[in-house]
């Protein structure tokens, strides 16, 4: 059936595609291709967007150096970037005044939150936003099309990493009887925790589920006794920067562990950032999350490149930058136009496997479904080694190693 679809996808994305390169053939000049990029450098997202922003720039730079968009006339992508400060408010003024000035596609690693209340202008302006955000309601009523995200739901993340516990605990690495879950009450927290939980309970395991106040809790030591009580074998949960920092000093403190360890769902865990803070403190510890390069030689290359430019590695939310430009580059090159109908119908028709795109390194590859979400993304699960490296061990299509357990 999808294979139907997918076909109906092509011929549509092409036939648009063909009618709107007569009107703008691929002779035509473009001065430039503009990406909105309304990011929030400063505030509570700016832990993700400060190194994913560079990312971005080294990705555009890599398709203008290699000629650009060639289905228009070489035409180079051209990022218009402004600080958010983290404010849905400001992301949607910023998105209209960007669209205003010629933006044709959007990028975005905005909070889950901001990129809901960005859906009806998104809609309204009838400007595609790719972004790795995985609450499930953004793409939920996509009205026009407009939300294409290179990740899939949170509830599929969450089934990857409860995947590789259920593959550890068959293989009699692991013992595990229960599961403590910590978790924002609000925004992407509570999704995730719901997903842990429900797969726990299909398991058989037995579930502790903290949810907390994010913008009351600055205190983690009663929510690590709780944990410490119930005697959780694994703890996993979903976290940003700040309060995952003071859940790791105050379980630091303490002189309690669970048998079995951390595996921790895409939040600031998975994040250079992260490990930077607490260094060696944090060894053994997994986060689900975006980070694969194994076995793509260009990418290998990228991230050097990368690390040598902005003095931290391709890891966590990072890898998605180049992933989101390479989708946008690979849909514009086979839409031959700058016309929004072309650009989503060429979205729609995207069918790229792991590596297939010099800068796409996502594991599983890209495929959008109705919905707009990559019904082909695989969750990278990285772990702590060392002082500050973070080392893809799941799955093993990208794994440059088994995981180790305990993850502690």
């Amino acid at each position: 059936m999808f294979n139907g679809l997918k076909g109906k996808c092509a011929l549509f994305a092409s036939t648009v595609a063909a009618s709107l390169v007569l009107a703008q053939p691929a002779s035509a000049q473009v001065e430039s291709i503009k990406i909105a990029a309304p990011f929030g450098m400063t505030g509570a997202v700016g832990p993700f967007a400060k190194p994913y922003v560079p990312a971005l720039e080294l990705a555009i730079k890599f398709i203008n150096d290699n000629g650009g968009i060639k289905s228009l006339g070489g035409a180079p992508l051209e990022l218009l970037l402004q600080d958010n400060q983290s404010d849905p408010k400001n992301a949607v003024r910023l998105l209209r005044e960007m669209k205003e000035q010629g933006a044709v596609v959007a990028v975005a690693p905005f909070a889950s939150g901001m990129v809901l209340a960005a859906k009806p202008v998104l809609a309204d302006l009838d400007l595609p936003i790719l972004v790795p955000s995985l609450a499930r309601s953004i793409t939920e009523d996509n009205a026009n099309n407009v939300i294409w995200r290179i990740s899939n739901i949170d509830e599929a993340l969450v089934n990857d990493a409860m995947n590789m516990i259920e593959h550890a605990i068959k293989a009699g690495d692991i013992e595990v009887d229960s599961i403590g879950i910590v978790a924002q009450a609000g925004g992407a927290g509570a999704p995730f925790a719901a997903a842990i939980e429900a797969r726990a309970k299909e398991m058989g395991l037995s579930v502790v589920n903290i949810a907390y106040d994010a913008s009351e809790t600055r205190n983690f030591g009663p929510i690590v006794a709780q944990l410490a009580e119930a005697d959780v074998d694994i703890v996993s949960g979903f976290m940003y920067t700040g309060d995952a920092l003071q859940f790791a000093e105050a379980y630091l403190l303490q002189e309690w562990e669970p048998s079995q360890g951390f595996v921790w769902m895409a939040g600031a865990h998975g994040e250079y950032g992260f490990r930077r803070e607490l260094g060696a403190e944090t060894v053994g510890w997994m986060d689900a999350g975006f980070a694969a390069t194994a076995g793509c030689e260009t990418m290998q290359k990228f991230a050097a490149d990368y690390e040598a430019s902005y003095g931290e590695p391709l890891v966590g939310l990072v890898p998605a930058a180049p992933a989101v430009i390479a989708v946008i580059a690979d849909a514009l090159e086979r839409a031959g136009s700058t016309e929004p109908a072309a650009i989503k119908a060429a979205l729609a028709a995207t069918d790229l496997d792991y590596c297939e795109h010099p800068l796409y390194a996502l594991a599983g590859g890209v495929r959008f479904n109705a919905n707009g979400d990559n019904e082909r993304f695989v969750s990278t699960i990285v772990q702590h080694e060392g002082e500050l490296d973070l080392i893809p061990v799941w799955p093993e299509s990208v794994a440059t190693r088994a995981p180790a357990w305990p993850a502690r």
